[in-house]
């Protein structure tokens, strides 16, 4: 692995930009499609498309899907050396686990509503913030106050960063808020480009605002906690975090 590592480091160099800020990067991995890029002791794993257009691409089903089913799905549609990253927290579908964000704060992919967000869909009248991302282009567009009907993609919330600002509720003691946990996260940069994080050590919501805010200085740039909890997934090629063998509704994946 570390040998494969190198060789990309020895071939490619990659500066990236935000406002005129460089990351500071411990570890890079590159392949024609994506970077993942280790920062702050590789606390923090950003995942980042490197083409001009398309991105993440995401698989939904209610029944759910492992990790290894995905990765197996992947390959057999001649994809390669894919990373992919849980897009809702674990146990969704055994229920009995508040996570940290609204029950009703989702992310809508595509711009499509697929099935009721909750087992009383007139609940989906709380929405907060509603975050779609496009696929195509790999853009996302957070949304204020928004009201849906029957919309859900997976968990996503509190709102760690917007427009620059730190949320000042983050610390509020409600479930996974204000404790140490392994975090998934979603950005949106000044470019209004996706960027996809997970964290691999136990963080609180502010401490992973403060560092993010650090690594995107872009008065632009909001964060949203993406699956409300500690379950945080990583698998590819080079490396693996927090496997779960659970059968998770969505799951983002990047591939060669």
């Amino acid at each position: 692995m570390y040998s494969k590592v190198c060789m990309f480091g020895l071939l490619i160099i990659i500066i990236i930009f935000f406002s005129g800020c460089s990351f500071k990067s411990d570890t890079i991995l590159k392949n024609n499609t994506y970077t993942v890029q280790g920062y702050y002791g590789d606390t923090i794993i950003l995942i980042t498309p490197t083409t001009k257009v398309g991105g993440f691409t995401s698989f939904f089903s209610t029944n759910g899907i492992t990790a290894a089913e995905y990765n197996q799905q992947l390959i057999q549609e001649g994809k390669n050396n894919c990373t992919l990253i849980n897009g809702t927290y674990f146990g969704l579908l055994s229920g009995g686990f508040q996570p940290a964000g609204t029950i009703t704060l989702y992310l809508g992919l595509h711009n499509k509503q697929i099935i009721p967000s909750t087992i009383d869909p007139s609940l989906d009248q709380n929405l907060k913030t509603l975050v779609q991302y496009n696929s195509i282009n790999n853009t996302v567009v957070f949304d204020k106050d928004n009201n849906i009907i029957r919309g859900i993609q997976f968990y996503a919330g509190p709102m760690i960063i917007t427009n620059n600002t730190i949320n000042p509720n983050l610390s509020t003691n409600t479930s996974h808020r204000n404790g140490k946990y392994p975090r998934t996260f979603l950005v949106q940069d000044y470019h209004n480009k996706t960027i996809l994080g997970i964290t691999t050590k136990k963080v609180s919501l502010t401490e992973l605002g403060e560092k993010l805010k650090e690594l995107f200085p872009s008065e632009k740039t909001s964060v949203i906690n993406l699956d409300g909890g500690p379950s945080t997934t990583l698998y590819n090629e080079y490396m693996s975090f927090n496997i779960t063998d659970e059968k998770l509704p969505l799951w983002f994946s990047i591939c060669e």
